[in-house]
């Protein structure tokens, strides 16, 4: 009987022991890691510092065309048909983006998208970085230029975004270039545009070398060189085409609600697809005087890019590209040609046109607009001031809505930069 309570103190001594020893091995292991995420010589938690730091994690999205590859076909006569990895027709819906705040500086720094002409971006778009802090009144950098190597261009970057000069000493005032750049940043889309002295041809520009769908921009140079083809004994104002499904599309116009085997004049046809931009239109023209014609009036102007009248037929262009075709719509509508007054009329009558609505009150506007829904909208317009020029601006994003406040905006800028530019200088009129 007085053997059982020492077996029991032996029993609990051991017990005892084995939790000590365990105990003391979780407390070591606790430590070490509170070594590895909270350093003896760091005076507080370094994950809490970090989230103090960097604030809520950001999401950047992706402009497009950043990781987009850019992909080229060849048609049948050797021609570039596809550019910057945009295919006609198919679905393209770029992410809007939130821009940085301005910094008022000026500088040289290169812009980064697509100035190559051949639809590949030199480097990865700018993108907006994670956290901005507003800037203070910074002191203003002077104006500085970088040129070309044949001297003829010069460009100014501010904040980030070049602006290109040709032919012309004119520089924009500091409050005029910052109204454009903070527009093209809050622009939830890439645009571009062009302004041209036709006399002087002085050139104002920002991302002129970038390729969009064509959309119904394409109608009015297609339509011109039908009327050469006209001029030229190859066809009729007055033939006639017949509506056939081959023709049959959903796009914009009023042809659509026609029955199949309803006959037109190419007269008809053309005034269909310039003043209303009626697709099946300029489609059955297209079935009529083919695209060769049209190419090679595209190849002639300089521009890179061509419709191969079958799969591609409405193509892409740039702001560049575009000013090259309208250098030769001016040139047409003021020449004696047969049908050059007939053209005239038609696109200064089209029935939509953001430059028209805010300079048409003041000058007369030829324009022709086009529009991809959800993916892009342009408009390309002379405009007949006492020294006429080119305006062509383009944007990606859904067509006619959100770009509309924008395109508006943008021309009467232009339109009081190029008042201001062909008063400070003097330009020889032909």
């Amino acid at each position: 009987m007085k053997k059982t309570p020492i077996v029991l103190v032996v029993v609990y001594l051991l017990i005892s022991c084995m939790v000590a020893v365990g105990y003391n091995s979780i407390r070591e292991k606790e430590d070490t890691v509170a070594e590895v995420w909270n350093p003896a010589d760091s005076e507080e938690d370094t994950i809490q510092t970090a989230e103090i730091e960097s604030g809520p994690t950001q999401t950047v999205e992706t402009s497009p065309g950043a990781d987009t590859e850019d992909k080229t076909a060849v048609g049948e006569e050797g021609q570039l048909v596809l550019m910057s990895g945009v295919t006609p027709g198919g679905s393209f819906t770029p992410a809007p983006t939130e821009p940085p705040a301005l910094t008022g500086e000026l500088t040289t720094t290169p812009e980064t998208e697509d100035i190559s002409g051949t639809g590949t971006p030199t480097t990865a778009p700018e993108q907006p970085s994670g956290t901005v802090t507003p800037a203070a009144e910074p002191e203003k950098t002077p104006e500085r230029e970088t040129e070309d190597s044949d001297g003829e261009r010069a460009e100014v970057t501010y904040d980030g975004k070049v602006i290109g000069y040709c032919n012309t000493e004119y520089r924009m005032k500091e409050e005029t270039l910052k109204t454009i750049v903070k527009m093209v940043r809050k622009e939830p889309y890439i645009s571009s545009f062009v302004l041209y002295d036709i006399n002087s041809e002085a050139m104002i520009c920002y991302n002129e070398e970038r390729y969009y769908p064509v959309a119904s921009t394409v109608k009015a140079p297609f339509v011109m060189t039908c009327l050469w083809q006209i001029e030229e004994g190859v066809s009729s104002l007055e033939d006639t085409m017949e509506y056939t499904e081959e023709y049959s599309v959903k796009g914009d116009g009023v042809i659509k609600k026609e029955d199949l085997g309803t006959v037109f004049t190419v007269k008809e046809l053309v005034e269909h697809a310039i003043l209303i931009s009626d697709d099946i239109g300029y489609l059955m023209l297209q079935g009529k005087f083919g695209h060769k014609s049209y190419n090679q009036f595209l190849k002639e102007t300089g521009n890179k890019v061509t419709i191969d009248g079958g799969s591609i037929k409405w193509g892409q262009t740039s702001a560049m590209d575009s000013l090259r075709n309208w250098k030769e719509v001016y040139r047409y509508i003021n020449s004696d040609s047969e049908n050059a007054a007939f053209f005239a009329e038609l696109i200064k009558n089209t029935n939509k046109s953001f430059v028209r609505n805010v300079l048409g009150d003041e000058y007369v506007v030829y324009n022709k607009m086009g529009w991809v829904y959800g993916q892009c909208c342009h408009d390309h317009a002379i405009v007949m001031d006492e020294q006429p020029y080119l305006m062509v601006i383009m944007t990606m994003g859904n067509a006619r809505t959100e770009n509309q406040k924008f395109m508006e905006e943008l021309a009467v800028i232009l339109n009081g930069v190029h008042e201001e530019m062909v008063s400070t200088e003097e330009y020889a009129v032909e």
